[in-house]
């Protein structure tokens, strides 16, 4: 089996854990819970999109010029990403500051997301930055 096929095989997984935080957040009357309830449902929603934009990119023939077109983006750019990938340090070590003074397990749950998050977002930056730079 294929990455595609895979990709298609594991779809409808996140089309189902959208419609079950749909419910558990418009159920939930509890604050907290239906924030982590709703971050779970975006996450799931950007992963089914993610996942149908890959699989229109794998079944296309220009995987070579989108990642071309890709580098040649980030070359263009390259500052610009340095300086969100500093924003993000940045906003990654507030969240953590937060964390150490919060006493509310389901609060750090959520900062501890945010603080993943963030990681997440440096991570592709760099991920971005070097790749650009690995083609010059």
């Amino acid at each position: 089996m294929n990455i595609v096929d895979s990709l298609k095989l594991y779809l409808p997984t996140e089309a189902k854990e959208s419609e079950e935080y749909i419910q558990l957040a418009q159920s939930c009357r509890a604050s907290l819970p239906r924030i982590i309830f709703k971050v779970l449902l975006y996450d799931s929603i950007l992963h089914f999109e993610i996942i149908n934009d890959l699989i229109l990119l794998l079944n296309s023939n220009s995987i070579d010029r989108a990642r071309n077109e890709c580098v040649n983006y980030i070359k263009d750019n390259i500052e610009r990403l340095k300086k969100n990938i500093n924003k993000e340090e940045e906003a990654l070590h507030e969240l953590e500051k937060m964390i150490k003074e919060s006493d509310d397990p389901l609060l750090e749950s959520l900062l501890k997301y945010l603080c993943m998050d963030e990681e997440s977002h440096i991570s592709l930056l760099k991920s971005l930055v070097k790749e650009a730079r690995d083609q010059l």
